[in-house]
């Protein structure tokens, strides 16, 4: 199968750029914000004592739950920041450990929260996701529609001997050649996952999507079952 970014796309995809710089505030903005919780430490951290140790680890995995409830509790697909959770954890155990200033624990904490529904926000927009799996699953799935469709085209030929199906999307060919409706999903939404820069730390993913269908090239439906083919649409 040709990749279906080669197929008739445009060079320059103006939802992937916008979206990419919608992701690089969001990092700048991470990047922002983790230079000023460690700027706090610098100026008001001090050493901390086992007491101190023992609950702000609490309160780090606390956050972390809190944070991920906030991230993933749409439980969908997509995902969310993983980098913004994680970030937001660590930094709310290292304030709580060495810094007595609630004010500043409290806006940091807040900050850190802004950000994971942000970029929960962001991995729902096109050209993000929080979860690669997601793209991988949407790169599989034209192969597994064509399988389907050719499984669909292989059964019918047991009964349809000399069925002819003309050139066309498998769906219309079909419809052509039998007056019925085809029996199998013939189009939808595929993706090619990947990474930006900031991926390593805010936890979120490329995702170029196109659309595609199944074509039959036309001719006797025994020829057509290993002949029909994935294109974009």
């Amino acid at each position: 199968m040709p990749d279906l970014r080669d197929c008739g796309a445009e060079s320059v995809n103006p939802l992937m750029a916008a979206a990419s710089m919608h992701g690089n505030v969001f990092a700048l903005a991470i990047i922002g914000t983790a230079w000023a919780a460690l700027a706090i430490l610098k100026a008001f951290g001090k050493r901390p004592d086992g007491k101190a140790v023992f609950f702000a680890a609490l309160l780090a995995v606390a956050t972390f739950f809190v944070l991920a409830f906030a991230a993933f509790s749409h439980l969908c697909s997509r995902g969310g920041p993983f980098g913004a959770v994680a970030l937001g954890a660590v930094s709310a155990g290292a304030l709580r450990a060495t810094v007595d200033k609630k004010a500043c624990r409290r806006v940091m904490w807040g900050c850190w929260l802004i950000l994971t529904v942000w970029g929960t926000g962001l991995c729902h927009l096109d050209g993000y996701i929080g979860n690669p799996a997601y793209g991988k699953w949407l790169a599989q799935r034209p192969f597994d529609d064509l399988a389907c469709v050719q499984n669909v085209l292989r059964k019918a030929s047991e009964s349809r001997k000399g069925l002819y199906l003309p050139e066309g999307w498998v769906e219309e060919s079909w419809r052509a050649g039998t007056g019925e409706d085809f029996s199998a999903p013939t189009t939808g939404l595929s993706g090619t996952p990947g990474r930006y820069w900031h991926t390593w730390f805010t936890g979120v993913f490329s995702l170029e999507t196109h659309d595609y269908g199944i074509w039959c090239p036309g001719g006797p439906l025994e020829s057509c079952i290993e002949s029909v083919e994935i294109r974009p649409r």
